[in-house]
């Protein structure tokens, strides 16, 4: 009886005190380029092509700011985006501070694009 009872116990602190360890105040990404055209649009190839994909680009976001790992550099980004699930655009905009308090204001995974001035950089956020 001893030995139940310590054992709820335990188990009672670790469910009360494990939400704590779990709070996370960085989250990653992995975004994959796809090209823009000059019209605005999207290249799709006409014929199927056997290439390889271009190399993903991780970003860290923090409260603090965004940090890419990889190709792509923040003074390319034109302007940050926030979609829903539902594809419902939450937030455009050139300001990476807004970015990440919209970012860190959801409860549920977003989609998130960047723009550069030649290809979309897209990825999703689990929350």
């Amino acid at each position: 009886m001893k030995t139940i009872s310590k054992l709820l116990f335990l188990g009672l602190m670790t469910s009360v005190v494990f939400p704590a360890w779990s709070y996370t105040s960085t989250y990653v990404c992995t975004l994959y380029r796809h090209i823009v055209q000059p019209g605005g649009e999207i290249e799709e190839p006409e014929e199927p092509v056997h290439r390889i994909p271009s190399r993903p680009v991780e970003i860290i976001i923090g409260e603090d700011g965004v940090e890419l790992q990889g190709a792509l550099a923040e003074d390319e980004i034109l302007s940050y985006e926030v979609w829903s699930f539902d594809g419902w655009m939450l937030l455009s905009t050139t300001e990476e501070k807004e970015f990440i308090d919209i970012l860190f204001s959801q409860t549920e995974p977003v989609d998130i694009k960047l723009i550069t001035s030649s290809a979309e950089w897209t990825g999703t956020v689990m929350m």
